[in-house]
């Protein structure tokens, strides 16, 4: 009774704090907690139970997905990484993901356990930033030194400037 009190103080934790997901070995969603319901932009639980995990993932990413996913089924393992998920409105949806196998007593995977933080407002910072820094590069002269002036890296403006190679650089810094 003690430990059933305490898995259900745990579960209720998760629940009110995560977005968690379970699915069947066919990629089905068998549950879903309320969090995960509103971030993908449904309205309720029963709009969602029983579709397949394709529908929560970007076409682009979907190869992606699914090696992790095939790899899940065969190994029985558990995968940590960003996720993202495709909301109704097709919108992207970032998570910071533990995703893992259940196994029944034959050893052999039954479910997939979602379990993750939503993460997009930090990832769209992440790629803007990525983004400007690709942008300056672009447009601006960019050349790294070491502390005897030699020069170890620089970007493409830099290089056609210099009218060398890249490679030129870095056989300076090889060379007696």
């Amino acid at each position: 009774a003690v430990q059933s009190k305490e898995l259900e103080v745990f579960t209720d934790a998760v629940n009110h704090s995560m977005l968690r997901a379970e699915f069947d070995t066919e990629g089905r969603l068998t549950y879903a907690n309320e969090l995960f319901v509103a971030k993908i932009g449904y309205g309720q639980k029963a709009e969602v139970i029983n579709k397949h995990i394709s529908v929560f993932i970007n076409t682009k990413d979907q190869e992606y997905f699914f090696g992790i996913w095939d790899k899940l089924i065969e190994t029985g393992t558990q995968f940590e990484g960003e996720i993202k998920f495709l909301t109704k409105q097709g919108k992207d949806v970032w998570t910071m993901t533990t995703i893992v196998s259940v196994k029944n007593d034959f050893g052999s995977v039954d479910k997939i356990i979602f379990l993750g933080n939503d993460i997009t407002v930090q990832k769209e910072l992440n790629l803007d930033y990525e983004a400007q820094i690709e942008a300056l590069n672009r447009s601006s002269l960019k050349a790294q030194f070491l502390s005897d002036g030699m020069m170890v890296d620089c970007n493409e403006i830099m290089l056609e400037i210099m009218c060398i190679q890249q490679e030129e650089i870095r056989q300076d810094l090889t060379s007696p």
